[in-house]
């Protein structure tokens, strides 16, 4: 039993850091894709020739951003750890 929690836990850790890290990367680059998406969007639906526009997007990650992932992550760690003991348990 003790071997599975330590598989347990080095899973749930990989697991939350890659939501994590993919949390993060949505919300920084969220400007951006929204910005290629509406583009394609206009483009499919309309018919007109695309205007040719120079597009600058500023942003970036403030110090509390980075704490509130923190904190997303431990919770995330917390909710998959215990998932997998109680899938443990039940086999």
């Amino acid at each position: 039993m003790r071997a599975r929690t330590g598989i347990n836990m080095m899973a749930a850790l990989l697991l939350s850091l890659s939501l994590t890290l993919l949390l993060g990367a949505l919300y920084t680059f969220y400007p951006l894709i929204s910005l290629i998406l509406t583009g394609l969007w206009n483009r499919i639906a309309s018919s007109q020739p695309d205007s040719g526009g120079i597009v600058a997007i500023a942003g970036g990650v403030s110090e509390s951003f980075l704490m509130v992932l923190m904190a997303v992550g431990t919770i995330l760690f917390i909710i998959i750890f215990a998932s997998l003991q109680k899938r443990t348990v039940k086999h």
